[in-house]
């Protein structure tokens, strides 16, 4: 495999969306959205997809030229990951990546994924906030799953990586119960804990009060979801698709799916934490990146809480996804706690 071009040019999700539809563009056709596969079942046979019926208004007969196929296969720019195939198949327009070498690229240097790197920030050091979105939700050890365990273990090797390349890293949250702080540390994981970390408390208050007058509220809906017997609380009903259409964010990587966001007080202080956490970064770094690692089932809500921290804070710094596989139990009787797994496999 030729790996010359390993660690170039990060592949962006973004720039392959922009290179497929300039190519598209380029074939004398109007403007077209592509889509990025995210379900697991279509996954296996494609990445980006143009849908039969949108076709149909581009091409006649719905037909796509030999010659666009072709181009589309040989796709060559900074950001565009390689491409395996370029077909049309009854779903319509379907690009499947190379992920092979989509893989070694990414795995060969990872270094470009973290912008500026630290060598190329001016007159301060780069600050790398890595956010282990599952331990938010963790309020005692009966409630740390497998697959938040996973992307805990991720998140303290990712920290151990970067800190080797002269970053400095910060990791949220701070953990509130002593269990969750005690199990962790029998793995090897030194994590902070609440009592180092400082309250988030006025920051929600702060982000009631803006969310209260925010026009992407609606505030009848929110006011009678309040008032009902929720865990968690809806505090705000919220529609993020005006919003992503706003910031053109839709070739950005998020699902194209999101709008409808009931916001709880849990996702307030998730966003909070986060908020706080960047403010005492910028004032001694001269770039701050926050890396988001989350379990394969809170992505979807993991890209919510990115896009209402956008609208909470238009500045917000840098923002990543590194979205981790699911843990399964063979012949699990119940839902498996990380406490319960390791006393049967100790038992």
């Amino acid at each position: 495999m030729d790996t010359k071009c390993c660690g170039a040019e990060p592949v962006r999700v973004s720039e392959a969306l922009r290179a497929l539809s300039n190519a598209v563009q380029g074939s004398g056709v109007p403007p077209t959205v592509w889509f990025k596969e995210s379900s697991p079942r279509n996954l296996k046979s494609r990445d980006f997809l143009v849908p039969r019926g949108a076709l149909k208004k581009l091409f006649p007969d719905g037909e796509v030229p030999e010659d666009l196929l072709n181009t589309l296969k040989s796709l060559n720019s900074p950001g565009m990951p390689p491409i395996r195939s370029s077909l049309q198949s009854e779903a319509g327009l379907v690009i499947q990546l190379d992920r092979p070498a989509v893989f070694q690229r990414l795995l060969t240097d990872y270094s470009p994924y973290l912008r500026p790197a630290p060598s190329d920030v001016p007159g301060g050091q780069n600050v790398v906030i890595l956010n282990c979105s599952p331990l938010h939700a963790c309020r005692n050890l009966d409630s740390l799953r497998l697959s938040h365990l996973r992307a805990a273990l991720i998140t303290d090797h990712l920290a151990e990586l970067l800190r080797l390349t002269g970053a400095t890293v910060q990791l949220i949250p701070a953990v509130q119960n002593q269990d969750i702080k005690n199990f962790l540390h029998q793995l090897g994981v030194s994590w902070p804990s609440v009592s180092e970390a400082t309250s988030v408390g006025e920051t929600v208050s702060a982000f009631k009060q803006s969310l209260k007058e925010c026009i992407y509220v609606n505030c009848n809906d929110g006011e009678q979801q309040e008032l009902q017997d929720e865990t968690p609380r809806v505090l705000f009903n919220m529609h993020l698709r005006p919003f992503i259409e706003e910031q053109h964010l839709s070739q950005q990587g998020y699902d194209p799916n999101l709008d409808a966001f009931l916001v709880s007080e849990e996702d307030l202080e998730h966003v909070a934490w986060l908020q706080t956490c960047v403010q005492e970064c910028q004032e001694e770094a001269a770039h701050c990146t926050v890396l988001h690692v989350v379990s394969c089932e809170d992505e979807f809500h993991q890209q919510k809480l990115d896009l209402l921290w956008r609208i909470l804070d238009p500045g917000a710094t840098t923002q990543k996804h590194l979205i981790c596989g699911p843990v399964r139990v063979l012949n699990p009787l119940s839902p498996v706690s990380c406490a319960q797994y390791f006393q049967e496999q100790v038992g």
